[in-house]
């Protein structure tokens, strides 16, 4: 394999046709369809389909044994509606790439392309295109999907780009990089009343005011601290548009994150004491439920080094994180089935680059030769092919 040895305006025209047509997460049929025919034409020697709902992956099978070496990255668009003006903008209403998805998929398009007629190396190259990473539900569901163990690796890579840091730099840390977090739904529920009468009814509106007033006491918010943790509120309904109504039920919606799986554990274990006293203390029912589970992501050491000598090696500079990021991913639950481990890099996609998940943000099509050019030296060095 060659980092050359592929087609760089068909990658770019790839990436823009699966931007034109994003799909949610565990609905990727079409994604997942497009990400297989293009995987045919490098004519992998097996393809696995349905991976964990509409996962995909390309087997190349060397003709010396060796180690196997997984590249990952993610089917799913986001419910943002898009509004940048590009001849490629999305045609699903509400529905885009607003996480560069479709890049990280393009990337490794690249790399499918360069394995054609190549398998003078050691081992097996497995190409992951995983389902659901937004929920965080994907990777977890392609672990317990019996195909994998089919396809189950001694060492996985992923990369993320990421808008603030300079175009095409390489960045990374051992250990934790991506946060451990989980969405935690707090409903409390009484009974309702006439509002000329409140007091005939039990209202969740003090009890739900009471708690997230004791929030900002039960987290540490400094991302430069070891002992991060961080309550956010995405969500608060009480009532309706009733005015004759004093509501009887009310749900607070909280998303909660830290560096460490202990810390978030510890976090966890706090709200939900205090949510329990408190609805205790208005005689109200509270009902809890989870959704969007992310462990943390560790880079393992051994992982790490490869990265910073393909780096070294491409000439691509490397900015090394001294904390891990507040954002999760779910690459984490992977990195945890592979024999040896696992570590996912960022690519810089520009100081002015729109964030992540906003209208106006696009994958930087300048990240594809770097991110093709990275991955094929980690195959080189673990897979021991010459370059």
């Amino acid at each position: 394999m060659t980092a050359k040895a592929y087609q760089l305006e068909k990658i770019i025209t790839f990436r823009r046709e699966l931007h034109r047509h994003p799909e949610l997460s565990g609905q990727e049929q079409e994604t997942a369809r497009r990400v297989e025919d293009m995987l045919k034409e490098s004519e992998p020697d097996q393809i696995l389909s349905g991976l964990g709902g509409h996962g995909v992956a390309a087997v190349y099978r060397g003709i010396h044994p060796g180690p196997d070496l997984m590249f990952r990255c993610e089917l799913d668009a986001l419910p943002v509606r898009e509004a940048s003006g590009f001849d490629y903008d999305s045609l699903a209403p509400g529905i885009s790439h607003k996480c560069g998805h479709d890049g990280h998929m393009a990337i490794l398009a690249g790399i499918a392309g360069a394995m054609k007629g190549y398998r003078d190396f050691s081992g097996r190259l497995i190409l992951l295109f995983q389902p659901a990473e937004e929920t965080g539900a994907g990777a977890a569901a392609v672990v317990k999907d019996p195909l994998y163990d089919l396809i189950r690796p001694d060492f996985i890579f992923a990369l993320h780009n990421w808008p603030g840091y300079p175009q095409g730099h390489l960045v990374l840390r051992e250990g934790t990089m991506f946060s451990a977090s989980l969405g935690l739904q707090l409903e409390f529920t009484g009974e309702s009343a006439h509002a000329m009468a409140p007091e005939e009814g039990r209202s969740p509106i003090e009890a739900i005011k009471t708690l997230h007033a004791q929030l900002g006491h039960l987290h540490n918010p400094d991302k430069d601290s070891d002992e991060f943790s961080l309550i956010t509120t995405v969500g608060l309904n009480i009532g309706g548009d009733d005015h004759g109504v004093s509501p009887g039920r009310g749900k607070l919606s909280l998303t909660l994150r830290a560096y460490c799986q202990d810390i978030l554990d510890t976090l966890t274990a706090r709200v939900l004491a205090e949510a329990e006293k408190t609805a205790a203390s208005h005689s109200l029912r509270l009902d809890i439920s989870t959704e969007d589970v992310f462990p943390e992501t560790r880079n393992h050491p051994a992982c790490v080094a490869v990265l910073k000598k393909a780096a070294s090696m491409e000439g691509i500079p490397m900015i090394e994180k001294k904390k891990g990021l507040a954002s999760s991913e779910d690459a984490g639950v992977l990195f945890r089935t592979a024999r040896t481990g696992g570590a996912i890099f960022l690519l810089g996609n520009g100081e002015d680059s729109a964030p992540l998940h906003s209208f106006d943000y696009d994958f930087n099509d300048s990240l594809l030769e770097s991110g093709i050019a990275i991955f094929s030296r980690i195959f080189a060095d673990i897979l021991k092919m010459k370059m």
